[in-house]
């Protein structure tokens, strides 16, 4: 039976890897760009704006993700020679495929460990939805008048477009929103000793995420943790995304009128059957108590209001679904660089690429005839046919 790496080519394998690589540069930028603009803006930023700036990242990674499967792209000339030195190594693998000069079997063998990881992933993912779907079929309505009472002023302090029913769940330990088209509020059982402003918070709070989308940003996120399981861009963004949609959460809870001694000691080791499990489930210890310290010292603001909210992602999405297609390339600089160098496979890779620029196709042209190597020749006059240029020089 073949493995995994055999089911593509060496030179598919090439070109996937490369296009993962080019893909992962980009989603590597736009976090580091989320975590410099609230690092800057944190202190005054609330909660809720921060967390919108992590939603809008994890929207911005999902379109360049999805646009690089569009066979649609344009170049960005823009690369350094340093990051450029893992494309120079892909495109010597190609050569030497092409030429038979040896065997690079390093790209099957990434793809083949990558279809393993995302597998791996995506067997988790079934798992956790499958234990969701027994939670759901193990729910009923809930029909408690103080639930009931809480719903109903959970509802005028976050309004949603769409109706959000309360269940509740023996299976479940603590309370969730979950749900992509018709949202659930589900609720564990044995909590009738709660106080009316303790019921107030818990629909709150998950009415918070439900109005924002979290179960959809949620979504995106596994779908990005499948794809790219490797990137560490794409696991810091799911981790700053999980830490700042609760602290959003929390601070609709507060401005609902909830005092925060109440919401804290909720939130704290007191109140559930597994002390502490509503926040550590989500995103760690660490962040239940950054969640205690900001609700027990927290400034005087004010929940975003959910049109605007919706304005910026909306325009994040605009904005980043160009990139999706976009093929970062070496500069003009790092090419020349690479031309002088003395290995040929590094030659021929900068030499297809001089031949697509208008300012550099002679080069391309008399490399085509002047080139010490025959690879680095053929692989000019190939590039120069491509790019509809003429492959000899009119002096030769």
């Amino acid at each position: 039976m073949a493995l995994p790496i055999d089911l593509l080519s060496q030179a598919d394998s090439t070109r996937v890897v490369a296009g993962a690589y080019n893909t992962s540069l980009l989603l590597g930028a736009i976090p580091v760009l989320g975590v410099a603009t609230v690092a800057v803006l944190e202190r005054r930023l609330s909660r809720g704006t921060a967390a919108l700036a992590w939603r809008a990242v994890v929207i911005a990674m999902a379109l360049v993700a999805l646009g690089a499967m569009l066979p649609l792209s344009w170049r960005a000339w823009v690369l350094p020679e340093l990051l450029a030195v893992p494309l120079q190594s892909l495109g010597a693998t190609e050569w030497n495929t092409v030429a038979a000069t040896g065997g690079y079997a390093w790209p099957r063998v990434l793809v083949g460990v990558w279809m393993v990881g995302a597998a791996l992933l995506v067997v988790r993912w079934i798992v956790a939805h499958r234990a969701m779907t027994r939670l759901l079929d193990a729910s009923v309505p809930c029909t408690d008048p103080a639930w009931a009472k809480a719903a109903t002023r959970a509802v005028r302090a976050v309004p949603t477009r769409r109706a959000v029913e309360v269940r509740i769940s023996a299976l479940a330990r603590v309370p969730m929103a979950v749900g992509w088209w018709k949202p659930v509020i589900l609720l564990p059982a044995g909590l009738d000793h709660f106080a009316d402003e303790e019921r107030l918070a818990i629909l709150v709070h998950e009415r918070a995420h439900i109005a924002h989308g979290d179960p959809w940003v949620a979504l995106l996120l596994r779908g990005l943790e499948v794809a790219y399981w490797f990137h560490p861009a794409v696991w810091l963004a799911a981790r700053r995304t999980a830490v700042s949609c609760e602290g959003a959460a929390d601070e609709w809870v507060l401005a609902s009128g909830v005092r925060a001694s109440t919401y804290a000691s909720l939130l704290g080791l007191h109140a559930w059957p597994q002390p502490g499990i509503s926040a550590l489930g989500f995103a760690g210890r660490g962040a239940l108590r950054q969640r205690l310290a900001w609700i027990t010292s927290r400034p005087r603001t004010l929940a975003p209001r959910l049109a605007l909210h919706r304005m910026v992602l909306a325009t994040a999405a605009l904005l980043a679904a160009p990139l999706g297609t976009v093929q970062l390339t070496p500069t003009r600089s790092a090419l020349d660089g690479m031309m002088r160098r003395d290995r040929w496979e590094t030659r021929a890779f900068a030499v297809s690429r001089l031949a697509q620029r208008a300012d550099s196709v002679a080069v391309a042209q008399v490399a085509a005839v002047s080139d010490p190597s025959p690879l680095v020749r053929a692989a000019a006059r190939a590039a120069l046919v491509r790019a509809g240029q003429r492959p000899l020089p009119p002096t030769a």
